[in-house]
């Protein structure tokens, strides 16, 4: 007999607390005002079991899991910047709270490794909270990691490679 499991979905208005801590990132890490990329009043948020996604409404469309720019994900509590958004920042006010990967390092990192200290090319601070981890080689922004004091190593917490592992 087959096993069936369940997994939990949410899809509707983003819950308050997830908001004011996407903002608290942007104004604290960042230095910039999240409005000048999105509208915190429009934020959805569509969750999959455990994982969530913030996103800014686009408009109501039926059977839509979500429509827009993901613009940050939630695991466990923690609101995690995407990505896409990084990039958003990064195009009008340069790098900040990111670290230049080497070609070895970014290959590590998209197969869901830490980034090696000897991998990182550059540093922007601030650091001591997400940081982006951009391809030392064409500047995309390749996902998001967390700087482990102990380990003295960038922990992986979201890369681009897990869509391929995940969805592949």
């Amino acid at each position: 007999m087959r096993e069936e499991h369940k997994i939990k979905f949410y899809n509707g208005p983003a819950p308050r607390g997830h908001v004011a801590k996407l903002l608290r990132y942007f104004s604290e890490a960042l230095g910039v005002e999240a409005s000048e990329f999105f509208n915190p009043q429009r934020l959805e948020e569509t969750c999959f079991g455990a994982v969530c996604v913030l996103y800014e409404a686009r408009g109501a469309a039926p059977r839509t899991l979500f429509s827009g720019d993901a613009l940050a994900v939630v695991v466990k509590g923690h609101v995690v910047p995407t990505p896409t958004l990084y990039e958003k920042v990064f195009k009008r006010f340069g790098l900040v709270a990111a670290v230049k990967a080497s070609e070895q390092g970014v290959k590590a990192f998209l197969y869901g490794n830490d980034l090696l200290l000897e991998s990182v090319l550059e540093i922007y601070p601030p650091v001591d909270s997400y940081v982006a981890v951009v391809d030392g080689l064409d500047g995309l922004v390749v996902g998001v990691a967390r700087w482990d004091t102990g380990s003295r190593v960038f922990r992986n917490v979201f890369d681009v490679g897990l869509y391929l592992r995940g969805f592949g």
